[in-house]
């Protein structure tokens, strides 16, 4: 005959054991589909529909920006061209010129995660939603985190 203690022991046994796998596996099985590349009709439909040329309508950052690099944007709105075509895009405002490389890492239906590289290689995450001829971007690395959007031309 068993002893009840026993039993609680091996109950809490294979609780631990539970716990401890399900901890385990699903950082596996989510890395494991983060990690999976957008299908490639999605990367080439969010190519195409980014190409082309966009006008900075807003702006906002997610930190505070000191007077003279706020005003510098202020001025840019409406004013700023940005130009894509599908590995590379240039900004061009009054006082601006950016060339900056990209790639769609992530994509759905309506919202994609582009990595811009900086000239010396640093990755910034943008995460893009596009809707009719707005497209919502949200850089979500310091120190650019922030919201704005670009329309169409």
């Amino acid at each position: 005959m068993s002893q009840p203690g026993h039993a609680c022991i091996v109950i809490s046994k294979l609780k631990l054991l539970l716990v401890l796998t399900t901890f385990l596996l699903v950082p596996v099985a989510v890395g494991s589909c983060a990690s999976n590349p957008p299908r490639v009709n999605n990367v080439q439909q969010w190519n195409q529909r980014l190409q082309g040329a966009w006008l900075l309508q807003s702006y906002r950052p997610y930190i505070t920006l000191d007077a003279p690099t706020l005003a510098l944007i202020n001025i840019q709105f409406g004013q700023m061209r940005v130009t894509m075509d599908g590995t590379r895009f240039t900004a061009q405002g009054p006082g601006v010129q950016v060339a900056r490389t990209y790639q769609i890492q992530a994509s759905e239906d309506e919202s994609a995660m582009l990595i811009i590289s900086d000239p010396s290689g640093v990755p910034i995450r943008v995460s893009v939603f596009l809707q009719d001829n707005l497209l919502t971007f949200h850089p979500l690395d310091a120190p650019w985190s922030g919201e704005g959007t670009l329309r169409r031309i």
